[in-house]
């Protein structure tokens, strides 16, 4: 019997959640190409940056997408299908949430599903981004995110960049950054991720130290 994993990625607009919550997709189907694995589009707050707009790249690796109505139609109002229900009978979804408690607050609707499963929901944390730049601003979203999700966020990705202008010393700055947040909010930091391009910049010793992942900078085409 296969395991059945739900994950689910949230945070601050802009931390880069779509682009984690792809590149987690398609390492999970590289590994288990003959597991039913799904990526769902939360995100019914904002039109312009989506996992939805990978959605060939998606379908073409055998991965199932499930995305608002207003992804690739012509309906204004922005609403979840019915198939969401269907992925917790997967054995490995994620779901791309959107910014925010607004966008947390779908997952409400699906709270009991999530409950009788083993999911991680992993809140997206960046020092760029200046809403979400101290220890007490991140504490106060977590807390209206899993009141409106009622659920728990289990852990914290850093994902602490500036796209194109990153520098190993942003992400040196970045890591100090994850750890403090850490154990501000008592949240596990479960990894840091880094664009592959900064692969010879690390030794074996720092990938552990800071626990990197190695990521692909696969939605850079929508900015």
């Amino acid at each position: 019997m296969s395991r059945q994993i739900m994950r689910i990625f949230c945070g601050h607009y802009g931390s880069g959640k779509t682009n984690i919550s792809v590149n987690a997709v398609l390492a999970y189907k590289k590994e288990h190409p003959d597991e039913q694995v799904t990526l769902l589009d939360m995100d019914i707050v904002n039109p312009y940056f989506r996992a939805s707009d990978n959605e060939q790249d998606i379908i073409q690796a055998g991965i199932r997408p499930i995305s608002p109505l207003y992804a690739g139609s012509n309906v204004d109002i922005p609403a979840l299908t019915s198939a969401v229900y269907s992925a917790f009978e997967d054995d490995y979804a994620v779901f791309d949430v959107g910014g925010d408690d607004s966008g947390a607050t779908v997952l409400g609707v699906y709270a009991d599903y999530f409950n009788k499963t083993k999911y991680t929901m992993q809140m997206v944390i960046n020092a760029s981004r200046p809403l979400i730049a101290s220890p007490q601003q991140l504490m106060i979203l977590k807390d209206s995110i899993e009141t409106v999700s009622r659920l728990n966020i289990t852990g914290l990705i850093n994902n602490t960049n500036l796209g194109d202008e990153t520098t190993k010393d942003i992400l040196l700055d970045g890591f100090a950054y994850g750890d403090e947040v850490s154990r501000y909010l008592n949240l596990p930091l479960d990894m840091s991720t880094v664009t592959e391009n900064f692969q010879g910049d690390f030794s074996p010793e720092e990938i552990e130290k800071y626990k990197i992942y190695f990521i692909q900078n696969i939605t850079k085409k929508l900015f």
